[in-house]
């Protein structure tokens, strides 16, 4: 049950940074894999977003936040935008925030079981080393507030 409220805590963390940029937000009445559509409103643009919370936690050595994601939401032809709230200490890390595609490509170069029949997820260990966050031994910080596509709207 404690998945559920942290899931939505995410949500929401996601949903106040987009109305601080001055985009609009929802919440779909049926969610078939956009958690929230962020609304550009004077020119009607929608960006579909998928939110995957996660807690930065010690596993032996390592210091990794640990995502999964379905399968069937990572294509080649992905327009959904992945947000990653991670949270440390108590408080929510700024979002990692990676197009569909990009983290198809990021995936497919890296995880041969990605492409295996017998699993319908695929499980992403961002671990946090000197500072930084790597996903497959590759640096994944460069994807920290990526808000590129979500410039700061004035009303």
């Amino acid at each position: 049950m404690n998945h559920l409220y942290f899931g939505k805590a995410g949500h929401l963390f996601v949903m106040s940074e987009f109305l601080l940029r001055g985009w609009n937000v929802a919440i779909p009445e049926v969610d078939i894999g956009d958690d929230i559509f962020v609304v550009k409103d004077d020119q009607g643009i929608l960006k579909k977003v998928q939110v995957k919370s996660s807690t930065l936690k010690s596993y032996g050595n390592a210091v990794k936040a640990v995502i999964n994601i379905k399968k069937s939401q990572i294509t080649a032809t992905s327009q959904v935008y992945f947000i990653f709230p991670i949270r440390k200490n108590n408080k929510w890390l700024p979002p990692f925030i990676i197009q569909g595609l990009d983290l198809y490509e990021i995936i497919k170069d890296n995880n041969r079981r990605f492409f295996s029949t017998t699993t319908e997820s695929v499980t992403l260990n961002l671990m946090f080393k000197h500072n930084k966050f790597y996903l497959y031994k590759q640096n994944f910080s460069r994807y920290k507030e990526n808000y590129r596509d979500f410039p700061i709207l004035t009303h």
